[in-house]
């Protein structure tokens, strides 16, 4: 037999509609707490659960929402997906996420997602352009800065902090370590952009591509011993921390032979031999304004507006900083990101070095 609301409102001796008010958390029920605790109990006490078709044929929201994913999502991405499904949840939206290869697939599901009567949607960090013009659903962009997205993180302006703090420090000869080029194409810009403004003579940017690359080990080590490249910016941090292995299995000391740094701001940078500047997206954000924009369309209160969110740099050692050592061992609640994990030390946001008041402990070990 199946719960309804009219069972619950007869076991508890109130009417539909005072039940109705409560699971759907509306402002406007007066009801007494204990009778609202009451409903709330008995309702997780028989599982009781929305009819989303009923309520779609009497044209009401169905408080689903669908998540339209890439098949590849990094840690970043995933912690961002499961901050936002928390937040999604507080409200009482409930979602499908549904992994997509390319608009072909996109498309189809889509109309599935219709089909049973989703309110909205989210294109979270897709490998392709987003055109939703035509589905006549609010909904949410999300993703990296190359694609326009609704809200995203300024890896651009983040780029520029790393850059301009390694020109600080005296390096000339810089390498972008990545998969690909075109798959980082906002960092390797910001990098250009900085160099080229810095004025400075004999600067030199070299691209390390690793992507289809069986080479790349040798090319890296070509890149310190010929090249004399005096600093790796890799364009995340798990590329930092291999990279950062692998040159000091080679025998290269890392930071007084080649500085490093990483991108996204992972608390694996805090684990690696030398701990890790890198440059810290600000996911919990971006999940907060997500679920806000998200929000405030599906209400027909905001529609054009697009968030780009300030990326700040986390200073660890690998630079060239000399950091004091904070020793801390702990497993309980660590997360993945440096934002979320207290222990870590210091973020900044603005030019970091020209002020020794706001960061006496940093000091250049060159």
């Amino acid at each position: 037999m199946s719960v309804t609301m009219e069972s619950i409102a007869r076991e508890i001796g109130v009417t539909q509609p005072v039940v109705s008010a409560v699971l759907n958390n509306r402002s406007y029920c007066r009801v007494s707490s204990q009778k609202r605790e009451a409903i709330l109990a008995l309702a997780r006490k028989l599982n009781f659960r929305t009819n989303s078709a009923a309520r779609r044929l009497r044209g009401k929201k169905t408080n689903t929402i669908a998540i339209f994913t890439g098949r590849n999502c990094s840690v970043l991405q995933n912690e961002i997906l499961r901050i936002m499904l928390g937040l999604l949840e507080i409200r009482d939206l409930h979602s499908y996420t549904i992994a997509i290869s390319d608009e072909q697939e996109l498309n189809e599901k889509m109309l599935d997602m219709k089909a049973l009567g989703v309110d909205a949607f989210i294109g979270f960090y897709l490998d392709f352009d987003l055109n939703s013009s035509g589905w006549a659903l609010p909904g949410i962009c999300l993703g990296v800065q190359r694609r326009h997205p609704d809200i995203g993180a300024n890896v651009f302006q983040g780029t520029e902090l790393l850059c301009r703090h390694l020109l600080e420090h005296g390096f000339r000869r810089i390498a972008f370590l990545c998969n690909t080029v075109e798959a980082n194409i906002d960092k390797y810009t910001a990098i250009e952009k900085t160099l080229r403004e810095a004025k400075k003579r004999s600067l030199y940017l070299k691209t390390l591509e690793f992507h289809h690359n069986p080479g790349i080990v040798d090319e890296i080590l070509a890149a310190v011993k010929k090249d004399k490249i005096e600093v790796f910016m890799a364009s995340n941090d798990y590329i930092a921390a291999r990279l950062m292995n692998l040159l000091i299995h080679s025998g290269i000391r890392v930071p007084e032979q080649v500085a490093i740094t990483g991108f996204d701001g992972l608390s694996v940078g805090m684990m690696t031999p030398v701990s890790l500047t890198t440059a810290v997206q600000p996911s919990k954000q971006i999940a907060e304004q997500t679920v806000e924009l998200l929000c405030a369309r599906m209400e027909n209160r905001e529609k054009e507006r697009k968030i780009l969110l300030p990326v700040k740099i986390r200073i660890g050692e690998s630079c060239g900083c000399r950091i004091p050592f904070e020793p801390s061992f702990y497993w309980e609640n660590m997360s993945p990101l440096l934002e979320e994990d207290e222990p870590t030390g210091k973020i900044h946001d603005t030019e970091i070095h020209n002020n020794k008041q706001k960061n006496q402990e940093v000091e250049n070990v060159f």
